[in-house]
């Protein structure tokens, strides 16, 4: 890890579904010492001035902030780079959130919501999955995992393993 900070990610929509309102309100609620363990990055395009004007509000009370107002896949490494969890907080059965198979192909575990697909990636383990719209539930993870750093490794021990194209394909066949 690359300091004593936990550093999580959010990739994704700027919308109320995907879960960015509920992410802020949720992070607004812990306390200044757990804001300042945590570094922040955020890479969704602003399309809510009322939810930017709240994500930036948040900025100042963080460890560290840095916005990327959207992502593509030519930026994606260089946002998620240095991150030790991306959280992927949709509040509706989303099928399988393609941010959910790319933090985990780029090596960094996810905590998901117990909605939609993403939650087979985490193999249903509690440590890394919360109850959709319950900010308490949420914010006892992360506070976990802040001062619980090393606890993170535990990911790719219960993790469901994504093969790759050829192996899938051999799989299917």
């Amino acid at each position: 890890y690359t300091s004593d900070k936990l550093s999580i990610v959010y990739m994704g929509y700027m919308s109320k579904e995907k879960g960015f309102d509920f992410f802020l309100d949720a992070l607004n609620k812990l306390s200044p010492q757990e804001l300042k363990n945590l570094n922040l990055t955020i890479a969704a395009r602003n399309t809510c001035e009322q939810s930017y004007k709240k994500m930036m509000s948040l900025a100042d009370n963080v460890n560290y902030f840095k916005y990327f107002d959207g992502y593509s896949k030519s930026t994606q490494h260089k946002i998620i780079n240095g991150s030790d969890l991306s959280i992927v907080p949709v509040l509706w059965e989303d099928n399988l959130p393609q941010v959910a198979i790319e933090s985990v192909m780029y090596g960094v575990p996810i905590l998901v919501s117990n909605l939609g697909g993403a939650q087979e990636l985490v193999g249903g383990d509690p440590m890394f999955t919360f109850k959709h719209g319950d900010e308490s539930d949420f914010r006892h993870k992360l506070c976990f995992f802040i001062y619980n750093k090393h606890s993170l490794s535990h990911f790719w021990k219960v993790n469901k393993y994504i093969p790759q194209m050829d192996e899938h394909i051999h799989e299917l066949l």
